[in-house]
């Protein structure tokens, strides 16, 4: 099995390899689909991230639930960890850790609740157990670890996606992902009691969405 630095090497050159044309449709329609998930999940909160090229463009999506009410928190990084922040407009991210955008003020966010969606940015993603892969920050792992509630949702180009990611113990593990051709729920993980609560009212959401929301291939 390759290394986790060999499938990082893998999936930056699929990305890579993206034309602009082809990155901006996949982003309209992933842009889509999470609007459909939001409809269908109806998050008290929304944990956000800033995309950074190559990632896909999520701001239109973003706009949009800011029209509807729905104010996304996004992280700002503070040492090894990561502290979300809802924004009162997008004005409000400036330039931070690494280049990406992060809160320059705004409210901080407690920890998510049942009905809260989280979306994670992923370098890969296991599509059969929904291990990610990141760029070997661990931020997220560690943010994810110290948050194990609410509904987490990887967002990514379906050429991030393989069958089989190394794993460690220290790896998160999320309950679905949203690519440009719709979304993919995982097998159930060893989630936390109340999280695992949280992944089966998701299910059901989905369940009753699924007109709606558009499910990618597995």
């Amino acid at each position: 099995m390759a290394t986790k630095k060999r499938w990082r090497a893998i999936f930056r050159a699929r990305l890579g390899r993206m034309t602009l044309s082809k990155r901006r449709a996949g982003s309209r329609r992933i842009c889509a689909h999470l609007g459909a998930l939001v409809a269908a999940c109806r998050p008290r909160r929304l944990y956000a991230f800033a995309p950074s090229f190559p990632e896909p463009d999520l701001w239109a999506f973003y706009r949009r639930v800011l029209r509807l009410g729905l104010r996304p928190a996004f992280p700002k990084v503070r040492g090894k960890r990561m502290v979300f922040y809802q924004v009162p407009s997008f004005a409000a991210l400036k330039r931070g850790a690494f280049g990406i955008f992060e809160p320059s003020r705004g409210r901080r966010c407690g920890p998510p609740g049942r009905s809260d969606l989280v979306l994670v940015p992923c370098l890969g993603l296991d599509r059969a157990s929904g291990v990610r892969l990141g760029h070997g920050g661990g931020f997220y792992d560690r943010w994810l670890a110290d948050h194990p509630r609410g509904i987490r949702a990887g967002v990514l180009f379906d050429c991030q996606l393989a069958r089989r990611i190394p794993r460690t113990k220290k790896d998160a593990a999320l309950m679905g992902a949203v690519t440009e051709h719709g979304f993919i729920e995982f097998q159930f993980s060893p989630f936390p009691f109340g999280a695992a609560l949280d992944f089966l009212t998701f299910r059901q959401q989905i369940k009753k969405s699924r007109a709606a929301l558009p499910r990618g291939p597995r």
